[in-house]
């Protein structure tokens, strides 16, 4: 009885923590449109003029959209860590599933900063060396993820 009462507690849990992520991403989604609608609407109406940033605008709202992909990634996730198609059967963390989740959010991750990167980098007018702070990140980054994917395999 005590099992049952934990492994629905944590099913609640799980199942909360899936929702409030999940809503979070639909504030990243509503944000992505207002910033591409907003930037469409300038340049409709205004017009597409050089050095306006309108295409770093329309960049950082891809970037933005990538973000709510990866929470709802997440989202996602969570929940199917702890759920099972039976019902009254509390489902273990799969350990497969747990690995597919994370490499599927580092590579989001790793797609967002490259975007982040790459509209940053046409903004800059001068660029020095704190300009390869990121790309750096991001190599070492990938770096990591291949290493992991390769133990992961190994083992």
């Amino acid at each position: 009885m005590r099992k049952l009462l934990e492994d629905k507690l944590v099913r609640t849990l799980f199942f909360i923590i899936s929702v409030v992520t999940l809503i979070n991403a639909l504030f990243f989604i509503g944000l992505g449109i207002y910033m591409s609608a907003h930037t469409w609407y300038k340049v409709i109406f205004h017009g597409w003029a050089y050095g306006s940033g309108h295409g770093v605008h329309l960049l950082e709202a891809v970037d933005i959209f990538l973000v709510a992909v990866v929470i709802i990634v997440l989202s996602h996730g969570l929940k199917s860590l702890v759920t099972s198609n039976e019902e009254d059967h509390f489902h273990k963390i799969d350990k497969d599933r747990l690995h597919a989740l994370k490499d599927t959010l580092w590579r989001s991750v790793l797609t967002v900063l490259v975007i982040h990167f790459l509209a940053g980098a046409i903004i800059k007018s001068s660029y020095s060396y704190e300009v390869l702070y990121l790309p750096g990140a991001i190599c070492l980054l990938t770096a990591a993820l291949y290493f992991m994917n390769k133990s992961e395999r190994g083992h």
